[in-house]
């Protein structure tokens, strides 16, 4: 019988052949098994990826330094020079729209520079991320965001938090929202970020306390003005303390940690930011869900399309930064591992070449996670190599007598912007000229000092200064 079954299938009434299994396949012939994915333990990837101490200090402070994370690519000294000559490219092409004095050292036209999409791809920055967050969601997609590049003397002060604290405190928005910041030189306690060490642990306490005194946040961001936190605030919660990065470093803060930025720049400070924002099991919700924040689909889009996003994690609007055309000159650097393709939004965090390197990644055999990183780092090393000279011959050809390689080869100054009567004040170059002897001087200081003591932050700075500073 059952060889007449396969000989003549179409004899046999369609209820009998058309079983729930065979509707389930349609064409395909065999069910698949599911991957699945290890338990994340948070402690192991810590271990695994950073100091042995900084899993203890994560939860102790809400904050760490992650020291070298990143010097595989700054120990290469070609690639180091690309990075930094990047920096000045945009520089050079940056005509913001405010004065220089409320520009906080931004680089608001830096979105997809090769350096950053380096960053939003480290598996190990990756695993370290996922770690720290208090949902350990493995789903995660770069958000865009621009860069610092602070020059000496200025203006650089501000104070907040990356989430509404009403919010935070009344429904948990926002406590995910993790945020990364790869130091590309030596900081100083002069010249970096500054926070209140275990304020994670006080927040909801201290929320209470400003609404004794009357204040409201309604902002999606939160302003820490004087009156916000005052004397006896930092008396009893404590002082903002300077937690400069070293070369290649990385420091990851919980959200709900109150942070800003030295008052002024001592010298050049370069930092490349990474938001990576939580995807639901939708596979397109957000973290932060409502009108002004934006979904997967939309982000991938931008990673696609190279564009600024409209708003910020925190669902923030983008717009008073991120108008006017986008910088044109940019390439996507090639494919480098399956996960990296799958925080940038293009795959799929259900995708089997991606869950077959998450669970190497997350899996308790270290050899093989760091194998992984390791493999997936060689490849971007070659792919920022293979990527540099394009891009460098993209800008000349794009600009012409106006392009920043161009006239660094033909030792010329920057022409006046396009549509401006020379008046701005924006209208020059800054920081060094890395291919000069003083520019090798000045990127061999960036790679360290002395060490430096503890300092303490008591001069206040004006929220009303930050406007759309998210560091």
């Amino acid at each position: 019988m059952s060889d007449v079954r396969r000989r003549h299938y179409h004899w046999f009434v369609a209820a009998f052949r058309n079983n729930d299994i065979r509707k389930d396949l349609g064409m395909a012939k065999y069910e698949s098994t599911q991957l699945q994915l290890p338990i994340i333990k948070a402690d192991m990837l810590y271990h695994r990826f950073a100091e042995p101490t900084a899993w203890d200090e994560f939860q102790e402070n809400g904050t760490v330094n992650v020291n070298g994370l990143f010097s595989y690519i700054l120990d290469d000294p070609d690639i180091e020079k690309y990075v930094h000559e990047e920096f000045e490219m945009y520089a050079w092409h940056y005509h913001p729209k405010s004065n220089s004095g409320k520009n906080l050292g931004w680089q608001r036209n830096m979105w997809y520079s090769l350096i950053q999409q380096v960053v939003r791809q480290d598996l190990g920055y990756y695993a370290l991320m996922v770690a720290s967050r208090p949902d350990n969601n493995h789903r995660l997609i770069s958000f865009p965001y621009y860069t610092k590049n602070t020059t000496k003397g200025e203006s650089t002060g501000f104070r907040h938090m990356d989430l509404n604290i009403k919010r935070f405190v009344q429904t948990g928005a926002g406590a995910n929202l993790v945020q990364g910041a790869l130091s590309l030189v030596a900081e100083t306690e002069q010249n970096c970020t500054i926070l209140v060490k275990g304020f994670h642990k006080h927040a909801k306490a201290w929320y209470q306390d400003t609404t004794l005194r009357g204040l409201d946040f309604n902002d999606d961001t939160t302003n820490i003005t004087d009156a916000a936190y005052n004397a006896q605030d930092k008396a009893k919660y404590g002082n903002l303390v300077g937690v400069p990065c070293e070369r290649g470093g990385v420091r990851i803060t919980r959200p709900e940690i109150i942070h800003g930025a030295t008052p002024q720049a001592d010298g050049m400070r370069r930092v490349v930011f990474n938001w990576w924002d939580g995807v639901q099991e939708d596979h397109e919700l957000l973290d932060n869900v409502g009108d002004k924040n934006e979904t997967w689909s939309q982000i991938s889009d931008h990673h696609r399309d190279q564009t600024a996003p409209k708003g910020t994690t925190s669902g923030r609007s983008a717009n008073a930064y991120s108008t006017g055309k986008k910088f044109p000159a940019t390439l996507q650097l090639p494919w480098v591992s399956d996960i990296g393709d799958a925080l940038l939004g293009r795959q799929r965090w259900d995708s089997p070449g991606v869950v077959t390197d998450l669970k190497k990644l997350f899996g308790e055999d270290d050899e093989a996670a760091m194998e992984l990183v390791r493999d997936v780092r060689k490849r971007t090393v070659a792919a920022y190599h293979a990527t540099w000279p394009r891009l460098v011959e993209l800008e000349r050809t794009m600009y012409g007598e106006k392009s920043f390689f161009w006239c660094q080869d033909s030792l010329r100054s920057a022409p006046r912007a396009d549509g401006s009567d020379g008046s701005d004040t924006e209208d020059n170059i800054s920081n060094i000229n890395i291919s000069s002897s003083e520019g090798e001087d000045g990127l061999r200081n960036m790679r360290g000092g002395e060490e430096e003591v503890e300092v303490h932050y008591d001069t206040d700075v004006e929220g009303s200064a930050i406007e759309d500073s998210e560091e």
